[in-house]
């Protein structure tokens, strides 16, 4: 009986503390995201609607909203580095898991997304 309780508490403790995938999202503040920005093989991706990004997004992000993820991945480089932002880091931390469950070694989560950027930001769809 005490061999079953502690394999049962165990089991919780793992699913409660760390037995899913959005534990792999590996997290980097908006500085460090802006050193990683136009280093070669890094792209960065802004997964907000084309309202939001027209509304002001950093100069050279893709626009892939959260939304298109699934039927656009296979246009993605697993080979690369990406950088994914959103307005306030949520849907990009859902967008990275995403991209980690599907073989992406090198995709990085911004924290705080554009809530956070104090970097130049450009209006439009370019």
């Amino acid at each position: 009986m005490k061999k079953i309780l502690t394999i049962t508490i165990a089991s919780i403790f793992l699913l409660l503390t760390g037995c899913n995938s959005t534990n792999l999202v590996k997290q980097i503040n908006t500085d460090e995201a802006s050193k990683m920005i136009g280093k070669k093989d890094t792209i960065l991706i802004d997964c907000r609607t084309p309202e939001e990004y027209a509304s002001g997004h950093i100069p050279g992000a893709m626009l892939l909203p959260l939304d298109e993820l699934e039927k656009n991945v296979g246009e993605l480089d697993t080979d690369k580095t990406y950088v994914v932002i959103c307005r306030s880091g949520n849907r990009s931390t859902t967008f990275t898991d995403s991209l980690n469950s599907k073989g992406f070694k090198d995709v990085y989560n911004v924290q705080g997304g554009m809530n956070e950027w104090s970097g130049e930001i450009v209006t439009g769809n370019n």
